[in-house]
């Protein structure tokens, strides 16, 4: 009983400044506990943290009192991330906020809607080290008055997009249009474009090791090649060092030979003979 006739109280003081979305903001600053640890009298005092939570997971009935004034509970995220958060209460009013690993706020809300609950849609930014993937869901009862609250965490689906434009495909792993891998080689004998090489597609399942003499494969990034012997230089087209000219174009040879391009010179060898210097 002692718990609803505060609530009862905190809405009939809530109800006095006209509706609950004109009361006065309730603006807080955690910028003081980044590094702090929370053993200590300086992050108990402010802040109590009650649990961990998994994307897909609500927390059990955690009971608020003051003080500290705050509760929060951590998660892993990665940046990028949509992440959707309601913190719900039958009998108190939840201020909710989402700050990172420094807490630093992310998104803050109070009063979702036509409720005195709280609910927030944010993108996870990444945290100043991106190796920590630690986020904080912070909430408190508006006038600090007994209550009971439950949070949910959850990750928000990836909506394709529609339209991507010519040479990229939407990716929802990564929630973005990415672009297309060309596909080269097999039995066409597809070229890449210049500045590209054709390498084999670990995904299709054609080993060309392995009996599979026309495997398609993909187009990726040409590393330019740093030296090339005497005679030749690096093809970005080829991604190969290629004769910087045929030397055997002005080279008329004798009967039975062939001119041959040896060591970037022209040699007429007969058809037993190799190069040699």
């Amino acid at each position: 009983m002692k718990s609803a006739w505060m609530f009862g109280a905190a809405s009939a003081v809530l109800l006095s400044f006209g509706c609950s979305n004109q009361k006065p903001e309730l603006v807080e600053d955690f910028s003081d506990l980044a590094g702090v640890d929370a053993k200590s009298d300086q992050f108990s005092k402010k802040m109590s943290i009650v649990g961990s939570l998994d994307y897909g997971q609500t927390s059990s009935a955690v009971k608020y009192h003051n003080p500290p004034k705050y509760r929060a509970f951590k998660f892993g995220g990665s940046k990028g991330d949509q992440v959707v958060i309601d913190v719900t209460s039958k009998n108190g009013d939840s201020v909710a906020w989402l700050t990172d690993n420094a807490f630093k706020v992310i998104a803050k809300n109070d009063d979702f809607g036509d409720s005195f609950n709280s609910h927030i849609e944010a993108t996870l930014p990444g945290n100043k080290n991106p190796d920590i993937i630690t986020y904080y869901i912070i909430f408190t009862e508006y006038l600090q008055q007994d209550a009971t609250f439950k949070v949910g965490l959850a990750q928000k689906a990836c909506v394709d997009r529609v339209f991507c434009i010519q040479g990229s495909h939407w990716d929802s792993s990564q929630c973005k249009c990415v672009t297309d891998q060309q596909t080269c080689g097999g039995i066409a004998g597809i070229r890449c474009p210049a500045g590209q090489k054709c390498v084999d597609n670990p995904n299709d399942g054609c080993d060309p090791n392995n009996g599979g003499a026309d495997c398609g494969g993909i187009c990726v990034q040409c590393i330019d090649n740093v030296a090339c012997i005497n005679g030749y230089h690096w093809s970005s087209t080829d991604c190969a060092c290629v004769p910087d000219s045929n030397p055997c174009d002005t080279v008329r040879c004798a009967a039975g030979t062939t001119c041959t391009n040896c060591f970037g010179g022209p040699m007429c060898l007969g058809p037993d003979q190799v190069c040699a210097l």
